[in-house]
């Protein structure tokens, strides 16, 4: 079995806005094994990014982290200073590729300079410049000394996502987040871009964390999938069991909207997602669930296991393994 790389356990969040306090996190379970795909689902609004930025220890006013553990390599990041968490995992053993690259990306700066930025300090400056193109060379750039010599915003959508992988890659870390990378990129780019960062990990040996809307990029790239649904974690199984065999009735929801060719129509979730300052009680899907019972109104499902690789927080599966 592949170690264990980050494990997050019982993570509550919560933001305390002028409306009231929004309850982001519900008690988070996720673990991500050694170059293992990862890929995290759900609708805008579930907690999917918040998740993220809490494994950098990002989350930032008003937004608080209340209670949870999140170990990386079997120490908590949570219980780190900030100077450590600098030093040591921000931006090296794990880094960040954002949803819009041309924003995330320093304009003022050469796209070369930026990516020598992470490079180890130790390394003379024609090393430095050999290494940066070669990374370029590696995320598929052609003439990547003129490339590495412009500025961010000379940049199309897609080459500025391949300058940002590199940067990220340049420091060789253990986990890389890809927070909807693709969001901003024609359709025909997102498939090579997704290609490239899986062919990229594979030879990195390194874990990825896919922060996703889309379950067909998920079904493309992933090993495994957890759903995410309102600040609760739902559902986590192999890709094969979340799209072929969906347990949780939100994923099965999820899935019914997908269109396809043997389907004649799409069946939408009815209802609207849960304002979060006044969450429904019991599962938090519960308003808009056609299996509900009084049970769900009243407690927050357990975890269950339902098959190997495969559980779901669902009161349907009451009496199985717990996972």
């Amino acid at each position: 079995m592949p170690e264990v790389l980050l494990e997050i356990k019982n993570l509550i969040i919560n933001f305390y806005t002028y409306r009231g306090i929004v309850k982001a996190i519900n008690g988070v379970n996720l673990t991500i094994k050694k170059g293992e795909f990862f890929g995290l689902v759900g609708e805008t609004g579930c907690g999917k990014s918040v998740t993220a930025s809490a494994i950098l220890n990002l989350v930032q006013n008003p937004g608080k982290i209340e209670r949870g553990e999140i170990l990386f390599k079997g120490k908590d990041i949570l219980s780190m200073n900030e100077d450590e968490i600098r030093d040591r995992i921000r931006g090296k053993e794990i880094t960040m590729i954002m949803q819009h690259p041309v924003a995330a990306l320093n304009p003022v700066i050469k796209n070369g300079h930026q990516i020598a930025e992470a490079l180890s300090k130790k390394m003379s400056e024609g090393e430095v410049k050999k290494r940066v193109i070669q990374l370029l060379k590696e995320v598929n750039i052609p003439e990547p000394e003129k490339i590495a010599n412009q500025y961010p915003h000379q940049l199309s959508g897609g080459m500025a996502q391949r300058v940002m992988i590199a940067m990220m890659l340049s420091s060789k870390p253990s986990l890389l987040i890809a927070d909807e990378p693709t969001t901003a990129l024609d359709v025909s780019i997102q498939a090579q871009v997704l290609r490239l960062l899986k062919d990229l990990i594979e030879k990195h040996k390194a874990s990825v964390l896919l922060i996703t809307h889309d379950l067909s990029v998920v079904a493309e790239t992933c090993d495994r999938v957890g759903v995410m649904y309102a600040g609760d974690m739902v559902e986590v199984g192999e890709v094969d069991q979340i799209t072929n065999n969906p347990k949780h009735p939100y994923t099965i929801g999820l899935m019914r909207a997908i269109p396809s060719d043997y389907r004649k129509e799409l069946v939408g979730i009815r209802g609207s997602v849960p304002d979060l300052v006044n969450p429904p009680p019991g599962c938090r899907f519960h308003p808009r669930c056609d299996y509900a019972r009084d049970i769900c109104k009243e407690k927050k499902p357990k975890t269950i296991q339902v098959e190997s690789n495969h559980t779901v927080a669902c009161f349907l599966y009451e009496g199985r393994k717990s996972g």
